[in-house]
C-alpha cells in the first residue's frame, strides 16, 4: 500500500457533525471517559491521560482581543507582561521556556499574536495514551471517521464493549480543533496518522466542504515493530482546564464511572497528570460500609431457563435478617405488563445497597467519627449506580437521577425511609448482555422491556423487601414500646411521691435553689403527659383499626366496580363509533340492537357487583346477622361471571348445591374476603396460563359445615411456602404497583380476626409441587358475636 490513503469521503456533512458532537457529549467529562472507553475496548491494561495548561481558554481569547484592539506603537513589552501574569502558577518546565524563547521576545503587535497563538497551541494540550491493539491505516480510514462504527463487535464476536455506538471520535471534537492520531498495530513498521483541523468546519469557516479533505497517512518508522496502541493528542482547547476542575472531573466523574466499589480498580487502568501531577481516583472507605444500618444483596438469573431472584435484607440497627426466593411465577407476576420474555431476555444481574439513617450517624451512636461518615455517606449516595461489568452507564445515581423512583415514592408516602441520600449501592449487569443498550448521547439505556424488567424488579427488591422488611421490624420495636406503657406508668406513680418528698426536704434546706427543683417537678408532670397521650394513641388505633379495615376493602371492590363499568361502557362507544363510521348517513343497522343488548349484559352483571356493596354501606358496616352462606357465594360468584367468562375461567365446588349453611357475621366482610381470594386467583391465573398455555383456569369454592370451613382453591402460579406468611402482611405484593397495592389478603385476614375467625393456607394436597394453591377460611371459633352472653 501505498503512503498515502486515496481521499478520504467524509460522507456526512462536517458541520453537522460538529453539532452532532455538541450535541451528544454533554460534557468534558464525558468526552474523556467516551476516549478512555475506546482504550478499554482496544484491550489496553491502561489509559494514561495528561492535561498540559499554561493558559486557559478565557484568558487565551481575552488576550487576543486585547492585541487585536491594540493600536499601531503599542507597548509590546506592557502587553508580554500582561500574558506573562495569565499563566498558569504551575505551568510545565517545557512551556515556559517556550513562552521565553516566543512570546517574551516579540517585538510586534503582530508579531506577539502570532508567537502567543502557537504558544496556546503548543503549551495547552489534552494527550489520551493506551497500548491497546491500535489501528491500521485502512481501520483508521474506515472506522475513524465513520459515526456509529461498530468495529470491534464485528470483529471480535461474544465480547462486550463499552463504546459500541461509534461516538468517542466526537469527544475530540469538544475538546479542541486540533486532533493528531497516532496509532498501529503490532507488526507493523510504521505508525499511522490522522490529523483534522475541526476548526475548518465550523460556522466561521469560508471553506466548502469539498475543499477540506481528509487523509489518514503513514507516520515515521517505529523502533519496535511488535509496538502497539494508539495515543490522541487534542491542541487548541476549547475550553479553561484548571487543576480543580480536573480533579472534580476525577471525583464526580471518573470517580464513579469506574466501579468505586472494586478497590483501586480504576487507579490501576488510569494514569492521570496535570501539569505532570499524578492525580488518583477515589475509592470509598471500607469504614463506611461497617456504618450501614441496613444492608441488601440480591442476584437474578436463569436456570434451566426459569428466571430466579434471590436475596437477603439484613436490618444491623434491629438486629435481624431476612432472605428472599422468587421463582418464575412471582417474577412473572411482578413484570405480567411486560412482554412474554423480557424477564429471560433480561440476562443476569447483581445488586449490592447499604442504608444509612444519617440521624443515627452521631457520638451518641458509638458513632466516633460522625463527622467524616457522614461526609461519605453525601459523597457516594444518590440511589443504585448502574454498572456493565465496572463501567458506569450514566446517569443512573447521579445527583440528578431518581430511575427507581427512590425520592418520588419517599415524598409521596411523606416518610423518607428510603430515599436516595440514604443509600449507596450499584447494580452490576454483565458485560455480555445486549438486551440493555445505551442511548447513543449516554444518557441511560434506551427504552426497552427489558430495560422496564429491569427497573420492576429493582423496585420490587427496594421497596417489597427491603422497605417493607425495615417497617415490619421498626412496628415491632415501637409495638414493644408500646407494651411498656402500662409499667413505666406505674413506675412513674410510685416513685412521683417519693421525688416530691425528696424535693420538698431539698427545697427546705436549699431554698436559693427552688426554682431548679420546680423545673425537675414538672418534667416528672410532663413524663406523666407523654405517657397519656401515648396510651391514647394506642387505644384509638385500636378503636379505628376495623374501620380502616372496613373501609380499605371497600376502596378495593369499588375500583374494581369502577373498571368494569368503565371499560364495558368504552366497548359500547367504540362499536357506537364504527356504527357512524359506517353508516354517515343515519341508517341503523341490526348491529345496533345487538350492540345494546350486550350493553344491557354488562350493566345488569356490574349491578350485581354494586348490590354486593350494599351489606357493606354505612348503616350495615359492622353489624352481625345470620345469613346463608351458600347463598353468599352463590351472589358473589354470579356478580363475577361476567369477568370471569372473559378469562374462559370455570367455577368448581358444592358452593352451587341447594344446601344451607347459617352462619352470623358482618355479611359485608365476608363478601370482601372471598372477592379479595377471587381478585387474586384471576390475576395469577392469567400468569399460569403465560407459563403454561394449554392451561383450564379453575376456581373451586366448597363449604365444609362439619368442619365450619370455607376451602377456596384455583389451579393458578399457587404460592412459595417461603411467602404463605409474607402475603398476609400488608403492601407485599408480587404484582406491578398499578395491579395491586398488597393490601388484599391483609385486610381479609384481619377481618377474619375481627370474627375470631382464621385464614390460612391449607399446606397439604396442593395443585402444584412445592407450592400452596388453597386458602382455608375457619369460622369454628366465631360462633358468637363479641359482647354477646
Amino acid at each position: 500500500m501505498s503512503g498515502k490513503m486515496g481521499k478520504s469521503t467524509f460522507k456526512i456533512n462536517a458541520r453537522m457533525l460538529l453539532e452532532l458532537g455538541a450535541e451528544l457529549i454533554s460534557s468534558d467529562g464525558i468526552a474523556l471517559y467516551e476516549l478512555i472507553k475506546n482504550s478499554v475496548d482496544a484491550g489496553s491494561s491502561t489509559v494514561k491521560i495528561q492535561i498540559f495548561n499554561a493558559l486557559r481558554y478565557s484568558e487565551y481569547k481575552s488576550l487576543l482581543e486585547s492585541i487585536d484592539q491594540a493600536k499601531t506603537g503599542s507597548s509590546v513589552k506592557s502587553l508580554v507582561s500582561k500574558i506573562s501574569a495569565a499563566l498558569e502558577a504551575d505551568i510545565v518546565e517545557q512551556a515556559r521556556n517556550f513562552f521565553e524563547e516566543t512570546v517574551a521576545v516579540a517585538t510586534s503587535i503582530r508579531e506577539l499574536r502570532s508567537a502567543l497563538v502557537r504558544f496556546y497551541h503548543r503549551a495547552n494540550s489534552i494527550i489520551v495514551e493506551d497500548a491497546g491493539e491500535g489501528m491500521s491505516l485502512q481501520e483508521l480510514n474506515d472506522n475513524f471517521l465513520t459515526i456509529g462504527t461498530r468495529s470491534r463487535r464485528k470483529n471480535r464476536v461474544g465480547k462486550g464493549y463499552l463504546g459500541e455506538k461509534g461516538v468517542g471520535r466526537l469527544s475530540t471534537m469538544r475538546l479542541g480543533d486540533q486532533l493528531d492520531v497516532r496509532t498501529t498495530k503490532a507488526g507493523e513498521a510504521r505508525y499511522n496518522r490522522l490529523v483534522i483541523n475541526w476548526s475548518l468546519f465550523s460556522h466561521d469557516s469560508d471553506l466548502r466542504l469539498q475543499d477540506v479533505m481528509v487523509r489518514p497517512r503513514r507516520g515515521k518508522a517505529k523502533d519496535d515493530p511488535s509496538e502497539q496502541g494508539t495515543t490522541i493528542s487534542i491542541r487548541d482547547l476549547r475550553s479553561d482546564w484548571t487543576e480543580k476542575k480536573f480533579q472534580e472531573i476525577i471525583v464526580e466523574d471518573f470517580g464513579r464511572l469506574i466501579d468505586p466499589f472494586v478497590p483501586k480498580s480504576g487507579n490501576r487502568l488510569l494514569r492521570l497528570f496535570y501539569n505532570g501531577k499524578r492525580h488518583y481516583l477515589p475509592v470509598i472507605d471500607e469504614q463506611l460500609f461497617k456504618h450501614a444500618h441496613a444492608t441488601c444483596e440480591a442476584a437474578f438469573g436463569l436456570e434451566g431457563g426459569k428466571p430466579w431472584l434471590r436475596g437477603f435484607v439484613n436490618y444491623r440497627l434491629r438486629g435481624k435478617e431476612r432472605p428472599f426466593v422468587l421463582g418464575e411465577p412471582e417474577l412473572r407476576g411482578i413484570t405480567r405488563s411486560l412482554p412474554f420474555g423480557a424477564v429471560e431476555r433480561l440476562g443476569s444481574f447483581t445488586l449490592h445497597m447499604w442504608w444509612f439513617n444519617r440521624q443515627l450517624l452521631n457520638k451518641a451512636n458509638n458513632v466516633p467519627n460522625a463527622t467524616e461518615i457522614k461526609a461519605m455517606v453525601r459523597r457516594w449516595s444518590g440511589g443504585l449506580m448502574l454498572y456493565r461489568d465496572k463501567y458506569r452507564i450514566n446517569p443512573y445515581g447521579g445527583p440528578e437521577d431518581d430511575w427507581l423512583s427512590l425520592d418520588k415514592r419517599a415524598f409521596s408516602s411523606r416518610g423518607f425511609k428510603l430515599n436516595r441520600q440514604q443509600v449507596v449501592g450499584r447494580v452490576v449487569i454483565d458485560l455480555d448482555n445486549r438486551a440493555l443498550v445505551e442511548q447513543t448521547n449516554r444518557e441511560g439505556l434506551t427504552d426497552s422491556p427489558e430495560k422496564e424488567a429491569l427497573v420492576a424488579l429493582l423496585q420490587h427488591i427496594l421497596f417489597t423487601q427491603f422497605k417493607e422488611f425495615l417497617d415490619e421490624c421498626d412496628k415491632e420495636v415501637r409495638v414493644q414500646e408500646l407494651t411498656t406503657l402500662e409499667n413505666l406508668e406505674e413506675r412513674i406513680e410510685a416513685t412521683e411521691d417519693e421525688i416530691g418528698k425528696r424535693l420538698r426536704a431539698v427545697a427546705a434546706r436549699v431554698p436559693e435553689e427552688r426554682k431548679s427543683l420546680d423545673e425537675v417537678e414538672d418534667l416528672v408532670g410532663k413524663l406523666h403527659e407523654y405517657i397519656e397521650q401515648a396510651r391514647a394513641l394506642a387505644e384509638e388505633y385500636e378503636s379505628d383499626r376495623a374501620k380502616f379495615v372496613y373501609l380499605a376493602g371497600v376502596g378495593l371492590m369499588v375500583e374494581f366496580i369502577l373498571h368494569e363499568l368503565g371499560r364495558a361502557t368504552a366497548h359500547t362507544l367504540d362499536t357506537l363509533r364504527s356504527i357512524e363510521k359506517e353508516n354517515p348517513a343515519g341508517s341503523l343497522p341490526a348491529t345496533v340492537p345487538a350492540s345494546f343488548a350486550t350493553l344491557s349484559e354488562q350493566l345488569r352483571t356490574i349491578v350485581k357487583r354494586v348490590d354486593t356493596l350494599d351489606p357493606l354501606s354505612t348503616s350495615r358496616r359492622q353489624q352481625r346477622e345470620d345469613f346463608d352462606l351458600f347463598q353468599l357465594m352463590r351472589q358473589v360468584v354470579d356478580s363475577r361471571s361476567a369477568q370471569t367468562a372473559r378469562h374462559k375461567i370455570v367455577w368448581d365446588g358444592n358452593f352451587r348445591n341447594d344446601d344451607r349453611w347459617i352462619v352470623n357475621g358482618v355479611k359485608g366482610m365476608v363478601i370482601q374476603i372471598v372477592e379479595n381470594l377471587i381478585s387474586n386467583s384471576i390475576y395469577w391465573l392469567e400468569v399460569q396460563r403465560e407459563i403454561d398455555p394449554s392451561l383450564q383456569p379453575k376456581i373451586t369454592i366448597d363449604l365444609d359445615q362439619v368442619d365450619e370451613q370455607l376451602i377456596f382453591t384455583d389451579n393458578g402460579t399457587g404460592v412459595d411456602p417461603a411467602h404463605s406468611e409474607r402475603i398476609f402482611e400488608p403492601f407485599v405484593s408480587h404484582r406491578p404497583a398499578k395491579d395491586g397495592k398488597g393490601l388484599g389478603l391483609y385486610i381479609s385476614r384481619e377481618i377474619a380476626g375481627y370474627h375470631e375467625w382464621t385464614l390460612t393456607m391449607l399446606k397439604e394436597g396442593t395443585v402444584r409441587p412445592d407450592r400452596y394453591n388453597t386458602f382455608v377460611l375457619d369460622l369454628s371459633h366465631g360462633r358468637k358475636p363479641k359482647g354477646s352472653k
